[in-house]
């Protein structure tokens, strides 16, 4: 919710966001929480 109202907001400006697979972003407590996931699908709206 707080990604989706950020990037909704008439103030907010295009900038390039680097993401990396360099990292496991995917820990155990992901499984129950989603966080990555739904951030990967609120950035695809706003591609």
């Amino acid at each position: 919710e707080l990604l989706r109202a950020e990037l909704s907001a008439a103030k907010w400006q295009p900038q390039w966001l680097a993401m990396s697979g360099v990292t496991d972003c995917y820990q155990p407590i992901e499984k129950r929480l989603r966080i990555t996931r739904r951030c990967l699908e609120v950035l695809a709206e706003f591609r």
